[in-house]
């Protein structure tokens, strides 16, 4: 699946809920948003990193971008209800096993009062 990256939050750099990008399908449809808002190309935009959670979130909804701190999970919120309608019943599935992997590999991994 092709994918389109969002860029670090240069106030959050390490906010575990931004998503590293977002499928391809769900921005191409905002594109004349994304020309409108940053006066180029979604193709062109992705090679040069993509745009901020903000950003796309704005240009998912058609409108200007502003800085929105609820951005990151009102994105996240956006990302779920694309992939339940693209995957459909096997989108629950492919959540249970990502968290059955990420539960699983932090188990593993000692908590930084533990090193």
């Amino acid at each position: 699946m092709r994918k389109f990256p969002v860029l670090n939050n240069y106030r959050e750099k390490d906010d575990f809920r931004r998503p590293k990008d977002i499928p391809w399908r769900m921005i191409a449809p905002h594109e004349n948003q994304a020309k409108l808002n940053h006066g180029q190309s979604l193709e062109e935009l992705a090679k040069r990193g993509g745009l901020c959670d903000w950003e796309i979130l704005a240009v998912l909804e058609d409108r200007k971008y502003k800085i929105n701190e609820e951005a990151v999970t009102k994105l996240n919120k956006l990302i779920v209800e694309f992939c339940q309608k693209e995957w459909g019943d096997t989108f629950n599935d492919r959540v249970e096993a990502a968290k059955n992997f990420l539960i699983e590999g932090v188990k593993d991994k000692p908590t930084p009062e533990e090193k």
